[in-house]
C-alpha cells in the first residue's frame, strides 16, 4: 500500500506500508509532523479506538495517517491498493 501526498500538484511526501518514509522540503516535514503527532483515534476497519502513530497492521498505519489531518491542512492524499484493508483472510481449497 502506498500513499502520497501532494501541496497542489507537488510530490512532497511518500508513505509505503513497512518502508521508511520520504519527506520533501519544508511541506514535507509538515507532513511528517503531522503524521508521527500522537494522537488518539478510531479505526475505521475495526472499530478499534487506540493512540496512534501506529504500524502493528495496515489498518493502523493507514489510519495514522489518513486521520492525521493533511486535508485540513491543505495537502492532498492519493492512496493507492487500498484492498489490503477490505480482504479478509484469504482462504485455502484443498
Amino acid at each position: 500500500m502506498r500513499i502520497e501526498v501532494y501541496n497542489a500538484t507537488t510530490l512532497v511526501a511518500v508513505l509505503e506500508y513497512r518502508r521508511a518514509p520520504v519527506y520533501h522540503g519544508a511541506f514535507g516535514q509538515e507532513v511528517r509532523k503531522l503524521v508521527e503527532a500522537r494522537r488518539c483515534i478510531r479505526n475505521p476497519w475495526t472499530g478499534e479506538r487506540g493512540e496512534v502513530p501506529r504500524d502493528d497492521s495496515p489498518g493502523w498505519w493507514a489510519a495514522t495517517i489518513l486521520y492525521a489531518g493533511l486535508g485540513r491542512a491543505g495537502f492532498y492524499v492519493l492512496v493507492s491498493d487500498i484492498s489490503v484493508l477490505t480482504q479478509g483472510p484469504q482462504q485455502t481449497q484443498g
